[in-house]
């Protein structure tokens, strides 16, 4: 029986991860809980690949955003909630 390499959560994480490479070596990834075990995989996988840190804070989508909103230094949020992110790309805190 084939194993995937890495979970189809975990490619996508590594995905959004992947162009951060060059712009930092210190990345803080806020994500949903429910995400929890594809993190783990990937900012390990990543580290060990780059060289990089990854800070990882996982928490509920609403609570994360809140912090974002109050100026918590994000460089990803990975939201289990649209709206959340629509939310801050109306508050132009998106790029």
């Amino acid at each position: 029986m084939f194993k995937p390499v890495l979970s189809r959560a975990a490619a996508l994480v590594l995905a959004v991860l992947a162009p951060c490479l060059v712009k930092a070596e210190q990345i803080t990834v806020f994500a949903a809980a429910s995400m929890t075990n594809a993190m783990a995989e990937v900012a390990e996988r990543f580290e060990a690949a780059t060289g990089h840190d990854v800070t990882v804070s996982l928490a509920g989508s609403a609570a994360l955003a809140r912090q974002i909103q109050h100026g918590a230094p994000a460089d990803i949020y990975i939201s289990a909630n649209p709206g959340w992110m629509d939310r801050l790309q109306e508050d132009g805190l998106v790029e």
